[in-house]
């Protein structure tokens, strides 16, 4: 087994070294330099990337020493490859592509080394080449697990993350106890939990916990998967204990940030943010916390000290699309799309398949010139991403504001292929993209003259849309409705005319919706919440003498409803004796 083997492939959020003291090979046979391999290793699983580096590199020149001899060659390889992963837990991406290549040279048939260096390819900006890499690693992918997690992460990148999903679970199911097993997992995971609810993905970090034999990992895996489970508390001492473990390293700090992020209390967000402050401070590289620190700076309206964060974060990855893709969400909240969009098509030379990247430009393209220009924007994404449902939906969007019907009901017929098939298990984004496209092919339909058609894609649209629901006094007036109970409807006819009006509200045709209203109104005139709806249709459509009207229309009736809502409300918060 090569020495390779005892590492997994790093995540941009928390790099998993397996310990590899049970696969090193004894200083005796290889007669290395005593204990070298053993520190290295060491430092490398500690994070300590500089002395890992320092105790593998005498290693490099012991082995090349004689070139001509096979296992030399393949060792020195070896040697080098872990050298590599120094640098790309510390995110030098170029500095690691380097190395793996060097590694790579000496040792094709490393299928391990070949994988690493393909994805070290993918983070440089050298995607073609790494396209061409891991087409020759396909078979491998469904044996190898360093294999399959260097070519998940690769396709993650190129906007497929289905086949991504595909490949770790295929490969998962011959070799789910193995060390190398917790990568795959992580990523899985941290792949799932943009679909599925986050209660459902909790096992695979649990999974990862598992699997890895190092003690730091396995309590932020963990803490991980309490974070899903909601148990924010135990996942924050988990963090803390992992910080215990190695102090210097930054990803507990971030876990421990985002813990307290998703408590959701007020004075949480102070602490999370010097969490961040503090972990930029510490030894290693993490995208992550430049990412969630930027954010967290423009939230705070602290524009110069994110831009100088963001900066920072692009000369340590000057071949980092997302830090590009960051820096042009400032531009763009400070009001200098020109900054904005140089930044996003230097994203786009990076990583043309950035799915982010593409969506971004066609947004900004579409605030600041066109619609039209915008959908040949996203045309042209659409032939780099032909697997992101995002990009499939957002084209359809734009052309179905432009009235391009046919074209619209295509791509998003193309999205909703697109979109995974469990729909069971979505979280609530997931079920709002699928409201979205159904809601699209609904108003298609009904512009189409397809009432039948446009009717069972607004009951699809009420099974999966957001709701928000308000207590008490804030509830009184509603700008939506609520999901639609078609069994015990009072009138058929009603609901229908109301159901479809939402749906094609969510798509912005606020005409039509308008109409809609109009005609459950005309069906149910007392009935102040439909008075409600068709009052915040005609606002968003600017209609303001009908907005007036249907004011005035709206207040008479609040003005009796009101009295008997507060007497309710008093009722449940002093109950009668």
């Amino acid at each position: 087994m090569s020495i390779i083997s005892a590492l997994t492939l790093g995540c941009l959020a928390l790099p998993l070294p397996v310990s590899p003291y049970n696969e090193l090979p004894s200083v005796e046979k290889t007669k290395e330099p005593a204990g070298l391999m053993r520190q290295g290793f060491t430092h490398l699983s500690n994070f300590e990337l500089d002395k890992a580096i320092g105790c593998l590199a005498p290693l490099v020149v012991h082995y090349a020493g004689d070139l001509s001899d096979q296992k030399k060659r393949k060792k020195c390889a070896q040697v080098l490859a872990l050298i590599a992963r120094s640098f790309q837990f510390d995110e030098n991406d170029l500095a690691a592509e380097q190395v793996y290549r060097l590694a790579q040279a000496l040792d094709p048939s490393d299928k391990r080394i070949a994988a690493l260096e393909g994805l070290s390819l993918s983070r440089t900006g050298r995607v073609g080449e790494a396209d061409k890499v891991f087409q020759g690693l396909i078979k491998e992918a469904s044996s190898d697990l360093t294999v399959a997690s260097c070519l998940a992460t690769h396709l993650t990148r190129s906007g497929d993350d289905q086949a991504a999903r595909d490949v770790l679970q295929n490969a998962l199911k011959k070799d789910s106890a193995l060390p190398s097993s917790a990568e795959a997992n992580w990523l899985l995971g941290i792949s799932m939990v943009r679909i599925n609810e986050a209660k459902l993905v909790s096992p695979y970090f649990r999974k990862a916990a598992a699997t890895t034999p190092s003690l730091y990992l396995k309590k932020l895996c963990t803490a991980r998967a309490l974070l899903c489970e909601d148990k924010t508390i135990e996942s924050e001492e988990l963090s803390r204990q992992a910080g215990d473990i190695l102090p210097k390293d930054p990803a507990w700090l971030v876990a421990l940030s985002n813990t307290k992020r998703r408590a959701n209390r007020l004075e949480n967000a102070e602490l999370s943010f010097k969490d961040r402050v503090a972990a930029a401070k510490l030894q290693r590289c993490s995208s992550t916390l430049f990412i969630g620190l930027t954010e967290q700076l423009a939230n705070q309206e602290q524009f110069d000290q994110a831009r100088r964060c963001v900066d920072y974060w692009k000369s340590l990855r000057p071949a980092a699309y997302e830090a590009r893709v960051l820096s042009a969400r400032l531009y763009d909240r400070i009001n200098k799309p020109d900054l904005a969009e140089m930044e996003l098509k230097q994203a786009l030379t990076l990583n043309p398949k950035s799915s982010h990247a593409w969506v971004e430009l066609a947004e900004l393209i579409a605030k600041t010139r066109s619609q039209s220009q915008a959908v040949e924007t996203l045309k042209q994404a659409a032939v780099a991403c032909p697997h992101s449902p995002r990009v499939a939906k957002l084209l359809a969007e734009k052309l179905l504001r432009l009235d391009r019907i046919s074209e619209a009901e295509q791509a998003y017929e193309k999205a909703k292929k697109l979109m995974p098939s469990d729909t069971k298990s979505y979280n609530i984004l997931s079920k709002k993209e699928l409201a979205d496209i159904y809601a699209g092919l609904g108003t298609c339909a009904y512009k189409t003259k397809r009432p039948d058609e446009a009717w069972r894609y607004a009951k699809l649209f009420n099974t999966f849309k957001f709701v928000i629901h308000l207590d008490g006094l804030l509830g009184l007036v509603h700008v939506r409705p609520d999901r639609l109970d078609f069994a015990s409807a009072q009138s058929e006819k009603v609901i229908k005319h109301e159901a479809i009006a939402d749906m094609l509200y969510e798509a912005h045709d606020f005409d039509d919706s308008a109409k809609e209203y109009r005609l459950a109104v005309a069906g149910d005139p007392e009935n102040i919440d439909l008075h409600s709806y068709l009052f915040f249709v005609l606002r968003e459509k600017d209609d303001w003498a009908a907005t007036m009207s249907e004011d005035f229309e709206l207040a008479s009736k609040l003005v009796a409803k009101v009295p008997r809502e507060i007497g309710d409300a008093l009722k449940k918060g002093f109950p009668q004796k």
